[in-house]
């Protein structure tokens, strides 16, 4: 691609570009041997009216090397030039300034005056001696190149443009000129003319991108869309096995709402590169409009094999199948779709996070699990990722794995309460109730605006302090649960049950139970605990009726269940029936240490 610069032996000042930040940057570049034939050039008598270019003659009125402030004025430009090019631009001001003193009209000292104040942005005080360079010196290319530039800076591009139109005009072939022509003209608004400026540098230099994506910017500016279109098109079309500029024609196509022109583009870009994945992204939103759902699926799945389509593009598809994964064809979709990002993407984390949350959405416990874990390995900063971890290793009952994984979580997050409860909780299930009472009791501490989940853990706990004979505390931690949450069915039914057993606090057991069986009423649990502290109030015929009850909601087939109705039956003085169901109850493996005594003597144990 053509760079719309030059590099000039011997000049003054080069100006670059950069169409991305619309800026010109001018560099001075100086020749002391050059410097020297300009100072001498410049010193020249008033009578003098006419400067050569290329002819550096050292004259100082008239006679060569006589006058000593013509050697003065030689000697100090060059100790100025020194001091400059060595760094020290506030000495050298100083020592131009002495210059100007010997010859305040001199054109060469002025210019360099004016560069080491534009560059130190002092562009009023630049002004002046730019000034004065080119009134001198009017055919002098490079001061009228820092001329505008000192311009442009002092707020005034409309100026600057018309320095460059006059030197556009005298070197009708410079696209330099002619390119910080146009660009002044587009700062100051005068977009049309810009484009035609860049239109004649187009016929020099052929179709470019840079100047593509100019003229297509300004159209865009006028309100022209169709016409910033069109020169994208000629771009394409000028380079028609350059994917990127079909690419970028389809989201100006699509922008515009111009959507039969989008899949034209896309399907050529199709053709062009095959592996394009921002193509094939395109053609099946087409096709999913169009309702071919078929190559709608093939052109997706070029997208998620394709290792340098973003992976977020991808994840945003991946969530978008969540809400029809009870739709099978989307669901085997969804599948395909998951296994390609993580066989794709195999180092992000965030590849099998997603892949997993689709299976656990399907109640693919296993594999979910396997993915999310899969994701900790790449990357175990993330809580959200744990969090799935725990739930799955909970609900499927791995008491060790849940352990291990929330105790290792409580070290990385341990400002978070949910994986002291999960710890909690997995040393309830073994039965260690010291430390369940430990790791909930931090998780209380850590606590929650959320009125439910602290309930859970105050539930938890008091289960804890149950199993280590704390009744007192047991109770208390039951009351307030339920104080924070009055329809925990669960840590009802519990709490009844615990004082049954104990056959303590009965009446507040029946209310508590007769509350979690309004919210479940056909519950067997809710209806066997209820029985069991009617059995315990010594309520048998009461404790029939709803032992029957649980019976028929499922009741019929659990051991507990089973040998309470044999126990109430007993006192009932119903002993053959309630021999008949303990033997049921030992058939469902009830756990029960007088199970087997009770069958054999024919007597009720307790």
């Amino acid at each position: 691609m053509i760079q719309f610069s030059k590099n000039i032996s011997l000049s003054l000042i080069s100006v670059t570009r950069n169409f991305s930040s619309r800026k010109i940057s001018c560099s001075i570049i100086i020749s002391l041997f050059t410097l020297h034939f300009s100072l001498f050039t410049s010193c020249k008598t008033t009578e003098s009216t006419t400067k050569v270019e290329n002819q550096p003659e050292a004259k100082v009125n008239g006679v060569v090397g006589q006058d000593p402030k013509a050697t003065e004025l030689e000697n100090t430009f060059l100790e100025a030039k020194k001091q400059e090019i060595i760094g020290d631009a506030q000495k050298a001001l100083s020592l131009y300034e002495a210059c100007l003193k010997i010859q305040p009209e001199n054109d060469a000292v002025n210019f360099q005056m004016a560069n080491i104040l534009y560059q130190t942005q002092k562009y009023a005080e630049a002004l002046e001696h730019i000034k004065i360079s080119v009134k001198q010196s009017p055919t002098n290319k490079f001061y009228e190149q820092l001329y505008a530039e000192i311009l442009n800076r002092s707020g005034n591009p409309k100026a600057a443009g018309e320095v460059y139109g006059t030197l556009s005009k005298q070197s009708p072939n410079n696209v330099d000129y002619l390119f910080n022509y146009a660009y002044f003209l587009s700062l100051s608004g005068q977009n049309q003319l810009a484009i035609d400026q860049y239109n004649k540098i187009e016929q020099q230099v052929g179709v470019q991108e840079d100047l593509a994506m100019e003229k297509q910017r300004l159209y865009n500016k006028m309100g022209k869309e169709n016409s910033g279109i069109a020169e994208i098109q000629k771009l394409a079309d000028a380079n028609p096995t350059e994917p990127r500029f079909l690419a970028m024609l389809a989201d100006m196509y699509t922008q515009a709402g111009q959507n039969d022109k989008v899949i034209e583009v896309v399907k050529k870009l199709a053709e062009v590169d095959p592996n394009n994945a921002t193509a094939q992204l395109a053609l099946s939103d087409y096709y999913r409009r169009a309702g071919d759902n078929e190559k709608y699926f093939e052109a997706m799945k070029k997208v998620f094999a394709s290792p340098t389509m973003d992976i977020d593009n991808k994840i945003k598809v991946m969530l978008s199948y969540l809400s029809y994964l009870k739709d099978e064809p989307r669901k085997n979709e969804a599948l395909q779709l998951g296994a390609l990002l993580i066989t794709t993407h195999p180092t992000e984390a965030k590849a099998f996070a997603m892949y997993a949350d689709v299976l656990n959405q399907l109640e693919q416990n296993e594999n979910a699990l396997q993915q999310y874990q899969a994701a900790l390995k790449l990357d175990n900063s993330k809580f959200t990722i744990w969090q799935q971890v725990l739930y799955l290793e909970s609900a499927m009952k791995l008491k060790d794995s849940l352990a291990n994984d929330a105790q290792r979580c409580t070290e990385l997050f341990p400002a978070q309460g949910l994986p002291f409860y999960m710890l909690g909780a997995s040393k309830l299930q073994s039965k260690k109730y010291d430390d369940a009472v430990t790791a909930i009791s931090q998780a209380i501490v850590i606590g929650s605006d959320d009125k439910k989940l602290m309930a859970e853990l105050y539930s938890t706990i008091a289960e804890a302090y149950n199993g280590l004979k704390k009744y007192s505390a047991s109770d208390s931690c039951y009351e307030l649960s339920l104080s924070l949450d009055n329809e925990n069915y669960f840590a009802m039914n519990n709490y009844a049950y615990y004082l049954s057993l104990r056959g303590e606090k009965l009446d507040r057991a029946e209310v508590v139970i007769q509350k979690a069986i309004k919210l479940l009423p056909n519950s067997a649990g809710n209806l066997d605990t209820y029985a069991w502290v009617l059995y315990k109030a010594k309520k048998y015929q009461e404790a029939k009726t709803q032992i029957e009850k649980a019976l028929l909601n499922g009741g019929d087939k659990n051991g507990t269940i089973l040998e309470h109705y044999g126990d109430i039956l007993f006192q009932l003085g119903e002993t053959d029936k309630a021999i008949e169901n303990w033997m049921k109850a030992k058939e469902f493996h009830a756990e029960s240490e007088w199970l087997d005594k009770k069958i054999n003597d024919k007597k009720l144990y307790e």
